[in-house]
This record gives structure tokens, sequence and C-alpha cells, in this order.
């Protein structure tokens, strides 16, 4: 029975032998696997690939993208929000892009749970209802303002980062077709485009324009007027006050009947602004153009 025994286990110690010996030369023949298995559950950060993918894009203020696109105007749309666009751009999404309007700039960020993240200026919330989709901000003050993804349709470049807001104000104030008009106010055959990249087309004075969203360049048309910066490769350039005028709507006023018009249609008026130089009321515009087609 002893010697029954001892054959026993000295069978046993050589199959845990050839079994560990077996595990041994598997795992230096197959190193790669093991790697492989380590880096799945080590290395990479579900939290930023699966659920940071839901915020790619740009989001733009959605009470102000509606008045804007309502009223054609920056300075009666209201207040302008502090922060305009949000910008994620990758499927790590560890940082969120915040364009003012004025400024643009990179911020940390960090979730939360899976539809909501933290950074700085307060907390982000995901919602999706019926194929709608949605992002809220609620900042420090507990307020919540919706945002809409605008996809990535519209990208420029200023100060090194991509943004869709600049396109979309364009779009959706001056961009368009114009004809150059005489001292009487008649079209001419020459003409010129402001382009939605910010670029003029057909203008040898300038060739490149900005819509003014800075409240203390605003501050000096008193919030009556809307501001453009005009400028020539890309040197110094010049403020201008700004608006559209209706003469076909002016014509038609009760204080007008009876008086032959003299202008028609749709004109874009602008006011050079000189460093101490405000617009006053019924002041004559340095420039007026034949409107003949804005960018929808």
């Amino acid at each position: 029975m002893g010697n029954y025994n001892q054959s026993f286990f000295e069978a046993m110690n050589k199959s845990v032998y050839f079994l560990t010996l077996s595990l041994w030369f598997y795992g230096c023949v197959s190193p790669s696997e093991t790697k492989e298995a380590s880096l799945d559950t080590k290395t990479i950060d579900m939290t930023k690939t699966e659920r940071g993918t839901i915020y790619n894009g740009y989001w733009l203020d959605k009470t102000f993208l509606e008045t804007l696109k309502k009223r054609k105007s920056i300075v009666n749309s209201g207040t302008i929000p502090e922060i305009i666009e949000f910008g994620f751009f990758s499927a790590k999404n560890d940082s969120v892009m915040i364009n003012s309007g004025t400024e643009i700039s990179h911020v940390p960020i960090q979730f939360v749970s899976e539809d909501s993240a933290s950074f700085r200026e307060g907390t982000l919330a995901y919602e999706k209802q019926v194929e709608i989709e949605y992002l809220y901000w609620i900042d420090k003050k507990k307020e919540r303002r919706p945002y809409e993804r605008m996809g990535n349709d519209f990208e420029t470049e200023e100060g090194g980062v991509a943004n869709s807001l600049t396109p979309f104000i364009n779009k959706n104030t001056v961009s368009g077709d114009y004809f150059f008009t005489d001292p009487k106010g008649r079209k001419t055959d020459d003409f010129f485009v402001l382009k939605p990249d910010g670029k003029i087309i057909g203008w040898d004075k300038y060739n490149h324009y900005k819509v003014c969203l800075n409240k203390e360049v605003l501050n000096r048309t008193n919030y009556k007027k809307d501001v453009i910066y005009l400028t020539l490769d890309n040197n110094s350039g010049d403020y201008f006050a700004w608006e559209f005028f209706d003469y076909d709507e002016d014509n038609a006023k009760e204080e007008n009947k009876g008086k032959k018009p003299k202008q028609f249609g749709m004109v874009l008026r602008i006011y050079k602004l000189g460093e101490k130089k405000n617009i006053k009321e019924k002041e004559k515009p340095d420039f007026e153009f034949a409107v003949s087609k804005l960018y929808q």
C-alpha cells in the first residue's frame, strides 16, 4: 500500500510539472496574446471612447441661432450668450472647445455619467428624444441653455481652431451678392460677393470681413446698429456700422405716398467708425450697396 501511494504521488508530481512546463512554454510562444489582453483591460479608457462620441461635432446656442436666422442682426438678437458654440473633435473628447464669438479656447472635460460631463464653466447634459438630439449647458448659476448640433458642414480656421460659428453668423447676416451704386443710388454693373467664410470677392478696397460680436465695439453704436470689420490682405482694417434698408418698404409708407420714389429694393448701408466717432441719427452712410441676393 505504501509503494502504491508513493507511485501515485510521483505520477501526480510529474503531471503537475509537465502541465506547468506546458503553460510556461505556451506563454513564451504567444506573448502577443497576453499583451493584447493586458491592453484591452488596462490602457483603453472606455469612458472616453464610447461615451464621448455622442458629443462629436459642433453645437450652437439654440436661442441665439433661431433669433439670428429670423432677424439677421446681432444687436437685435438679444443678449449675446457667454458661450455661443461648443466643439468636440475626436473619439476621446477629453477637452471641449468654447467659442464666445470673440475668443476660442480648449478646456478639460470629465464625464460624470454616460450622458453628463463637467468642465470649468458648469456641466453638459446630452439628451435624445425621438431622433432629436439636445445638448444642455447648466452653468454655475444653474441656468439651463439648449444647444443645437450643427455637424461639421461649416469649418473655418480662426486662431488655429476649426469652428462653425463664423460662417453661420455670416450666412445669417450679410453674406451675399451686391451691386455697387452710383452717387444717385442707382445700381451699376460692378458687383462683389461677401462669402460665408469671410472672404470678399470683387472689391479692390477690402478682401475680408468679420461681423463683430465684441460688446465694446457694438457699444460704439449704442447697440442700435451692427458692426463689421473690413480688412485687405490681413492688414489692419476699418470698423463700419451696418444695417439693411428696404426702399420698397419705405416707399410704401404713408408719408411717402404722392412722392416719386428715387430708389428701389434692399440695400446694405455701412457707416465708417473712427476711433472716437460714433453713429449719429440720420447720418449719411459712407457706402450703400444694392442687394442682389442674400445667402440662406
